[in-house]
């Protein structure tokens, strides 16, 4: 299929390459913004650094009554308190999350190595069985290992985001006294330094991860990418802490700020006099930069993650094409250059003069790195990959074009474009949505909150069509692999997205700082313009992360679906339907908890700042300073404490559907979480960045209408207030925690699949049987899974010994069923018999507790007919799908004789005392022929086999005699028919050890050519044996084809019988009449026993097909 341009060693430079070249970029951006000197000395004032952007040139506005070192003096301390208020609560989270993180890593290592019992043998693979995989034990070291890295890793990125962030904000306030476009310069580049760090981080961790894991696994790329699965969860349940916790300690002091600042005591946002106002500025870093940059990197971790998976089980993975399959993290190598360059427009290329320039310069970065990023993934896709391949497809293998992946890569960056306009239009003041919400406010509260829900409900509608449509067509022309590369396009961009998102609480901060020290009001319009922006961008930057949440959410989903063997999920099963609507509530469970979590952290700030400002004198009018830490503390306190339990809600949800219902039921609860988190994160999201903004639009008063709403303290602007202050824990806490909840349980419950695939309690694939059915299998069929291999034939065949005429077959199909085939080692034909044969049982077991019932092997015809069908009972009563698959196998081609024996010796058994009698062979012999023979006719057959066999009638035999004993037996023993029969015929000794049922019908033809039938009817009828495949054919047609096909199998073997015995054209007889009339298996069996169909048979056949039913 051809091969991609790039050869792998340029794959393995170019890679990290670009991650150097991210980070190099990001501590050039950290030194621009490093010489904005937050102090009272004077910088150079020399001409080399007064250019248009400088930072050296001290053009500072003289303050209205302020000296100029007093306010960076007080710039500065305020930022020392922010940062040290930041850096103490992300070390207590940290120390609390680290504890979550070794007991999690422990959990993964024990629960995956007990998948196969911590063995260190290694298996055939999955996909490619010329190859042998790693053992379990190594899956779950290296899981163990790279979730470890994935949470080590999110939790640098966000704290190197938060320390950035203080790092920036006061130097965006200081150069807000020389224009907004300075300060603006100053916030983005601040911003680029978070996004370039985090975005090049990632890329490289994960490579370098890659490249040593290949040390261990070499060629066993199958095994290595399941075990960077757990690089994404880890990731994942780090940003889960990161944006819970983080989001409940600023909303919480947001709040309480706002509620008695703004609401109560008609003081100014961020006033000094506030006791909040410290946390509430701390607040911003650990939750929206934080918490943000642990999210963003999830999501990118983990898409990569899903496509690597996928890759690795498709052409790219089997043949070892490692550029091909390092396509995605091509992509976001291209990203980042991509990144790089549109920065430059930003910061370089053009300078922002004015106030309404901000917003449209934020866009721009959208636009131009979308459009340059598609450019950037057709290069990468014509050099990166082959002219076609194939991709994984549900157990099959996908044709692809390498420009049908370049679609599905674009279509999901333009997907992200569509979604992030749309909450522009729905979130800025810019429009009429928020103008709309802002004028609601002249009414009161009431009717602003219920103008904000409609906006967020309304807003929900054109993303979800865009999601829609970027899985319709990525799943339609690469299927999953599609959807996970189209996240991955949503998010090549990260490094623009990110520095977008963090401009916007760095401008919020440094707002609040300029509030603080004194500036002028000015001022405070600039950075509240650069605040209003931000406030914008950072919705936009939550509709891309929810976006991209959702797809890689699906990928994933399809991933666990394939690794945990399930087949469909049909929602129509009740234990699936459960799972969906448990599902989605999970997302209102979730919302439930953060959001009363920030009301009960809110509510303890807002009774501190009360008794602050009733009980410290002065305070109110200036004169006294607030007790800030106070407030810091209870913020801190409460954030950790009330992260615990929506935490363990997304994390233990996994685990317990997953160990107690099932992975079908497991899939049924991602399902309904995707569907229904998706759309409450979108409008919740929304719902607070247009109120946020409303309240802005009043209080900046740049239209006529807006002045006509304000000033600030005016009824209308208490409403936006009150708005707001409920919109806070929407858009800043649980809005966007929901795309974590989606993405972590999705890439949970792919980790732990192995483990719930065969575990599970209510699970079909139970390694154990229940112990309520041990007793009575005592006596039943326990077979290793050593012994499930199966013949090689197109149909699975088995005859019951001795000759008892059951024939099994189940339909063929490669499914999905990978964790089945990985576990019963089975060859590559044998794959589609474990399909077939876990469908079967699914079938049988209509209950769906795990183990088959004798009342449902009675179910099956053929099972029932059969002669020995009670004495069979005892065995397979209760079988679970292990033992179910390895009872099967003894009937294999491939099983050896002395299995086959050991299984006959158990029927023969009968009081289960491992000794057979004469009597107990003799009743055997009753059941099967019945009135074939007589019992004194059993009688001198069984007595003539043992003599010659040296044993008596009362001879005893064990399981080594018996084995003995059919393995020597070759001979024939004449016997006399009864008059409804034949005059003189011979049966058989009773070859107990057949190699394969079609040796049976062999020996049967000899047996008839020796004794009674012409030779020309032995050749025709040997040919029809030929032409219908000892039988296979006709029953596939007879049972699961459709009447038409039935007619054409029976008028050709009435031409046959026609042309070989002379019967006339029109007549039918017998077997040819009923398979005529009837469809239904066990219709047909009832008549042929009762009709004479066997006697016209046995006319030309003989025994033959008294056999066969």
């Amino acid at each position: 299929m051809g091969s991609a341009l790039l050869p792998d060693l340029g794959t393995e430079i170019v890679i990290p390459v670009c991650a150097v070249v991210g980070i190099v970029f990001s501590l050039y951006q950290w030194y621009v913004v490093s010489r904005v000197k937050v102090s009272s000395e004077r910088g150079d004032t020399s001409p080399s650094n007064n250019n248009k952007n400088g930072y050296g040139d001290y053009l500072i506005e003289e303050e209205e009554g302020v000296n100029d070192q007093n306010v960076v003096a007080k710039c500065a301390d305020i930022q020392n308190a922010i940062s040290e208020g930041a850096t103490s609560f992300l070390f207590t989270e940290y120390q609390y999350v680290g504890i979550f993180m070794i007991a999690f890593a422990i959990l993964i290592f024990l629960f995956l190595g007990s998948v196969e019992g911590f063995s260190t043998k290694s298996q055939p693979c999955t996909y490619n069985k010329e190859k042998m995989c790693k053992p379990a034990l190594a899956t779950a070291i290296f899981s163990t290992i790279s979730f470890l890295l994935g949470a080590i890793t999110s939790v640098i990125s966000g704290f190197l985001g938060m320390k950035i962030a203080t790092y920036a904000n006061a130097r965006t306030t200081l150069e807000a006294r020389k224009g907004v476009g300075k300060a603006f310069i100053v916030a983005f580049r601040s911003g680029a330094v978070m996004g370039f760090l985090l975005a090049a981080n990632g890329l490289l961790v994960l490579h370098i991860t890659i490249n040593l894991f290949k040390l261990y696994y070499g060629d066993d790329w199958e095994g290595l990418f399941e075990a960077i699965t757990g690089y994404g969860l880890g990731g994942s349940s780090m940003a889960l802490f990161g944006r819970v916790g983080g989001g409940i300690y600023t909303k919480a002091a947001d709040v309480g700020a706002d509620l008695v600042g703004k609401v109560e005591r008609n003081i100014p946002e961020d006033d000094p006099r506030n006791p909040a106002v410290i946390a509430d500025n701390v607040g911003d870093n650990v939750g929206d930069i934080a918490g943000m940059g642990s999210d963003l990197f999830g999501s990118y971790a983990e898409s990569s993650c899903a496509a690597l998976v996928v890759a690795s089980i498709s052409s790219f993975g089997i043949e070892h094409d490692f550029t091909s399959m390092c396509y995605p993290l091509l992509i976001s190598s291209m990203g980042i250059l991509v990144c790089l360059i549109t920065t430059l427009f930003a910061t370089d290329f053009f300078e922002i003069k004015a106030v309404k320039e901000i917003e449209p310069a934020l866009k721009h970065q959208l636009i131009i790195s979308t459009a340059l990023m598609t450019i950037g993934i057709a290069i990468v896709t014509w050099t990166c990959l082959p002219s076609s391949f194939t991709i994984f497809n549900f157990g099959t293998q996908k044709v692809v074009k390498n420009w049908e992946l370049f679609l599905c890569v674009a279509v999901g960056l333009w997907a992200g474009l569509i979604i992030g306009f749309v909450t522009e239009y729905y979130t800025s003041n810019a429009y009429s949505p928020v103008q709309d919400v802002a004028d609601s406010c002249r009414t009161g509260a009431a009717t602003n909150v219920i103008f904000g829900l409609a906006l967020g409900y309304k807003s929900v509608i054109i993303p979800i069509f865009a999601i829609a449509i970027a899985i319709f067509v990525s799943f339609s022309f690469a299927a999953m692999y599609g959807i996970a590369v189209a996240a991955l396009g949503m998010l090549s961009t990260i490094a623009t997205g990110l520095a977008i998102d963090a401009y916007g609480p760095i401008s919020d901060n440094a707002g609040g700082i300029a509030e603080m020290a004194g500036m002028s009001h000015r001022i405070r319009e600039r950075t509240d313009a650069l605040d209003a922006a931000g406030n914008t961008t950072a919705a936009i930057g939550k509709g891309f992360a929810i976006g991209s949440a959702a797809l890689v959410s699906l990928a994933l989903f399809g991933a666990f679906v394939s690794r945990a063997a399930i087949s469909t999920v049909d929602v129509l099963t009740p234990k699936v339907f459960i799972g969906l609507i448990v599902g989605a509530m999970l997302p209102y469970w979730f919302s439930a908890m953060t959001m009363k979590s920030v009301g009960s952290a809110a509510l303890k700030m807002v009774e501190e700042v009360r008794r602050q400002f009733n009980t410290i004198p002065g305070l109110m009018e200036g004169h006294a300073k607030p007790d800030y830490a106070t407030c810091v503390k209870i913020s801190t306190d409460a954030s950790i404490k009330e992260m615990i339990p929506p935490g363990a809600l997304v994390m233990l949800t996994p685990l317990i559907v997953g160990i107690f219902f099932g992975v079908e039921t497991l899939s049924g609860v991602l399902a309904g979480a995707l569907v229904s988190g998706v759309q409450i994160a979108i409008s919740a999201s929304n719902t607070g960045g247009a109120w946020d903004n409303a309240k802005k639009y009043i209080e900046a008063g740049a239209s006529e209408h807006a002045r006509t709403l304000g000033p600030k303290g005016s009824e209308p602007h208490k409403a936006a207030v009150i708005g707001d202050t409920i919109g806070d824990p929407l858009k800043d806490t649980s809005g966007p925690s929901l795309n974590i909840l989606i993405k972590l349980m999705a890439v949970e419950s792919l980790v732990f699949a192995p483990f719930f695939a065969t575990h599970g309690v209510f699970s079909a694939l139970t390694s154990s049987t229940p112990l309520w059915r041990e007793k009575k299998k005592a006596c039943g069929i326990m077979l290793s899974s050593d012994r499930a291999r199966f013949t090689h034939s197109a149909t699975i065949k088995f005859v019951l010994p001795p000759r008892l005429g059951c024939l099994y077959r189940a339909p063929i199909s490669l499914g999905n069923l990978s964790l089945l085939i990985k576990i019963y080692n089975t060859t590559p034909v044998a794959q589609q018999e474990i399909v077939s044969l876990y469908q079967r049982f699914c079938q049988l077991d209509r209950n769906s507790k795990g183990f088959i019932s004798a009342d449902e092997f009675l179910s099956v015809p053929e099972f029932a007919m059969n002669p020995l069908s009670q004495r069979l009972l005892k065995m397979v009563d209760g079988l679970n799908f292990k033992d179910f698959v390895a009872f099967l196998s003894t009937f294999s081609a491939k099983a050896s004789v002395a299995q086959k024996i050991e299984l006959i010796f158990k029927v023969y058994d009968s009081d289960c005392n491992g000794k057979v009698t004469f009597d107990d062979i003799m009743e055997v012999l009753r059941d099967l022929t019945g009135s074939f023979i007589s019992d004194k006719q059993r009688e001198e057959v069984l007595s003539q086999v043992l003599h010659e066999a040296g044993y008596t009638r009362d001879s005893l035999l064990q399981l080594n005699d018996f084995i003995k004993w059919c393995k020597g037996r070759q001979g024939e023993v004449p016997v006399t028919m009864g008059p409804a029969s034949m005059e003189k015929s011979t049966a058989y000794s009773h070859h107990l050890a057949e190699s394969s049922s079609r040796n049976v019908y062999a020996e049967e033809a000899n047996y008839r050519n020796k004794e009674f039938v012409r030779a020309e009817q032995v050749k025709l009828l040997d040919k029809r044996l030929r032409i219908l495949e000892d039988e296979a054919e006709i029953l596939k047609v007879v049972f699961l084809e459709g009447a038409e096909e039935r007619r054409k199998l029976v008028n050709e073997v009435q031409n046959e019988f026609q042309a070989a015995f002379g019967y006339p054209k029109h007549q039918r007889h017998g077997l040819l009449q009923i398979l005529h009339e009837e469809s239904n298996p066990a219709i047909v069996i009832r008549k042929l026993r009762a009709s004479d169909a066997t006697e016209c048979v046995s006319e030309f056949s003989g025994r033959w097909f008294r056999l066969k039913i």
